[in-house]
């Protein structure tokens, strides 16, 4: 009772939706697993296998086949309902790798008409996750093609003679040991790969994260730094004089210095000495200076990165690419904003290194913030790949492969794949 309080308690705490997925995947392999174990009891009562269970593993290898599943799925459901926001990325790979090799150890406990009834959906995901290419695909596709070269025989036998499909009920093909052993390692390499794909994807976003990170740190840092010097290197321009050139006449005069919070006098520049000379205080830069720019360039980073997300497909994962993507444009738009600002009062782009508002400074700031796309463009096309191929806790279809029909024969098999591989 205790056990089943806190099982229920942990259910409830998983909220997000692929821990859910896979407690449902759990769920139905635990059913499967119980179906199995009360078959193995009945017979054990009986003394001898139901009808049709004779082709199956002996009874003492099946019932330790099922006892290592019924382990892996009590450690896969403990690592899914244990799981915490800052630990579910690891406990969810051991969960979906607890889980496929119950699901791997069921497929060789059940007996071979029960597995032939489970073909159809193993051969999907074999060739979901296995290329075109691959032997041992080649081999399950081959193994198809004979069963149901079997099944159209057998249906062409009956139907010639109506007596004896009145009296004698239709036989299916069954598949031997063998043939079985080659399904079961076709699953478990596609099993695999699901856990690379699964590894790519862990491995992307924990990189996307860590360099936001450090791109935050920078900001934070040169923000600091301003705040404590705000001369010494401030976000101010001086606008130009109607011919042109600074607002720095021949004679001794005034003119305006412009930052992003204010502007102010420049001060006196004498005739002969170099321009500007002095700024008088009170000093028209701020030490708010750069964390305005860095501010705005912040908020236009994140609205372009809201309205570009649109163009990545939802992520199905435990892993959300998305979210990693949109958190690493923050800090690149804060610190572009800065960059950009800076390179225009270098003068590196002529003419555009002498505006004469406040409001200008922050115009160009939310520019160049939302100017980060340029950069982050190259990891958002990665990200959208990564999705596409990325797998699920149910397993949903993804994009297609180079998958033939399921049910193929030897005749519609191009010659260079692997169906053409001689059988085992």
């Amino acid at each position: 009772m205790n056990r089943t309080s806190d099982e229920e308690r942990g259910h409830r705490r998983t909220r997000w939706p692929w821990g859910q997925r896979l407690l449902a995947r759990i769920a139905t392999l635990r059913a499967l697993v119980e179906s199995e174990k009360q078959l193995v009891a009945e017979e054990r009562k009986r003394g001898r296998p139901a009808r049709g269970r004779d082709l199956q593993p002996a009874q003492g290898a099946r019932e330790e086949l099922l006892n290592e599943a019924v382990a892996h799925l009590a450690r896969a459901e403990e690592l899914v309902t244990c799981a915490k926001w800052f630990s579910r990325s690891g406990n969810m790979d051991g969960a979906l790798a607890n889980t496929n090799e119950a699901h791997a150890l069921l497929l060789r406990a059940v007996s071979l008409p029960t597995f032939q009834g489970m073909l159809p959906d193993l051969v999907t995901l074999i060739q979901k996750y296995l290329p075109s290419t691959d032997y041992l695909r080649g081999e399950v596709e081959r193994i198809m093609a004979r069963q149901e070269a079997i099944r159209i025989k057998q249906g062409e036998s009956l139907a010639t003679t109506r007596r004896r499909r009145r009296n004698e009920q239709r036989a299916e093909p069954v598949l031997v040991e063998p043939q079985r052993q080659a399904v079961v390692d076709a699953v478990a390499k596609a099993y695999n790969v699901q856990a690379y794909e699964v590894v790519e994807v862990r491995s992307f976003e924990r990189l996307v994260y860590r360099w936001a990170a450090g791109l935050a740190a920078a900001a934070c840092l040169v923000a600091a730094i301003t705040f404590v010097f705000p001369n010494m290197n401030p976000l101010c321009f001086y606008p130009v004089n109607e011919l042109g050139g600074p607002a720095a006449p021949t004679q001794a005069t005034t003119a305006q210095v412009v930052c992003p919070t204010r502007e102010g006098p420049l001060g006196l520049a004498p005739r002969g000495l170099s321009w500007p000379l002095q700024v008088p205080p009170p000093y028209p830069w701020a030490p708010w200076d750069y964390v305005v720019i860095q501010l705005v360039g912040a908020i236009a980073a994140a609205v372009t990165g809201a309205a570009t997300l649109h163009r990545l497909n939802k992520s199905d994962t435990a892993y959300n690419i998305p979210s990693a993507l949109a958190v690493l444009k923050v800090p690149a738009g804060a610190l572009t904003a800065v960059l950009g600002l800076l390179l225009m009062r270098a003068d590196f782009v002529p003419g555009l290194s002498a505006l004469d508002s406040p409001a200008q400074i922050i115009g160009w700031a939310i520019v160049f913030g939302a100017g980060q796309q340029l950069f982050t463009r190259i990891v958002d096309q990665q990200g959208t790949a990564l999705i596409e191929t990325a797998p699920s806790a149910d397993q949903p279809e993804r994009r297609p492969s180079s998958a033939r029909p399921l049910r193929s024969t030897q005749n519609d098999r191009s010659p260079g794949d692997s169906g053409d591989a001689p059988s085992r």
